[in-house]
């Protein structure tokens, strides 16, 4: 399924991942952010890729031309796709400092991209049309006791479904892949 969305997207947008990198790191670029990275661990024999949509406003000018300003252009930081025993999981991954009010419409979002993705790629791809997807949302906050406590958990959110991480200047959780995509 990976290598069929591959093919599906720009591959401008990929945040490169080595396959043989076992735990790698996605990054916030902005100067001012208190949190600047994601830090994830997976089973190399199981492959994935990120991309990165959210660029600043000229970026997001040129990938969605046809919205106007406002929350129509809004997106997750990172879209994942891994792919493990048979089933795409889809893991929409937001970096967040102290500015959580957008958070809803960013997942939500990045869910619709990430099934129009999806679904374009079973469209020109029919052989890929009986893998399942999940999905997944994992937040990386600097200020984590909004969502939950400062341990790191495989579980989501009961109240909206987000698995919270902490990172921030001191610590980053490391996300694992294998455990929360089962």
């Amino acid at each position: 399924m990976i290598s069929f969305i591959k093919k599906t997207i720009n591959q401008t947008f990929n945040f490169s991942i080595s396959s043989k990198e076992e735990t790698f790191e996605l990054l916030e670029k902005r100067k001012s952010a208190k949190c600047k990275k994601a830090k994830f661990r997976r089973n190399t024999e199981n492959p994935v890729i990120a991309y990165k949509f959210d660029e600043p406003k000229e970026k997001i000018m040129e990938k969605f031309p046809f919205f106007n300003d406002g929350n129509y252009k809004a997106m997750c930081d990172y879209i994942l796709f891994y792919y493990k025993n048979h089933t795409c999981y889809i893991i929409l991954c937001n970096l967040k400092s102290d500015n959580l009010h957008n958070n809803t419409d960013q997942f939500n979002a990045g869910n619709y991209f990430s099934n129009f993705i999806i679904s374009t790629t079973k469209r020109c791809h029919p052989e890929t049309n009986n893998i399942p997807i999940k999905l997944i949302k994992v937040l990386f906050s600097s200020k984590i006791n909004r969502y939950g406590n400062n341990k790191p958990s495989n579980k989501p959110n009961s109240q909206n479904g987000i698995i919270p991480y902490l990172s921030n200047d001191k610590y980053c959780h490391i996300c694992n892949l294998d455990a929360i995509c089962n």
